[in-house]
């Protein structure tokens, strides 16, 4: 049986060192890597690392630290304005400056889509196009 060095390494990661502790499907798999030089190596650098995270020491939380951590959260969130917030941008506007803005900006746009008529191409394309006959 051929065995993947980067499958056993991910059942490592995934499992940790201890065999008994991975599916039973895949323990069998984890029995031939012990036995497989290079593959033993990852486990003995698994092991070692384990251990190291079990020997640190970690302080203990203090008992509202969740509430403070909720609390904080919920105040900047609050805080924050959107910047598409439209009401807080039309506040300020008149209502009739608002409808010229929006006529300024429809006769803008349809100014700029309009075909040039100064050339005779283009007056034949657009009779063309309105009419449905070709010339």
């Amino acid at each position: 049986m051929q065995l993947d060095e980067t499958k056993i390494r991910q059942y490592l990661t995934h499992y940790g060192a201890d065999i008994e502790a991975w599916p039973e499907d895949i323990q069998v798999l984890g029995i031939l890597a012990l036995r497989h030089p290079v593959c033993a190596s990852f486990f003995t650098e698994e092991q070692r690392f384990e251990n190291l995270l079990y020997a640190r020491a970690v302080s203990p939380m203090s008992a509202n630290l969740a509430e403070r951590i909720i609390a904080a959260a919920y105040t900047h969130v609050q805080s924050i304005e959107p910047p598409w917030n439209l009401s807080l941008l039309l506040k300020g506007i008149n209502p009739a400056a608002f409808a010229a803005m929006l006529v300024i900006g429809f006769a803008i746009g349809f100014g700029a889509l309009a075909p040039d008529v100064s050339s005779e191409a283009a007056s034949l394309q657009s009779y063309s196009d309105d009419e449905g006959a070709a010339l």
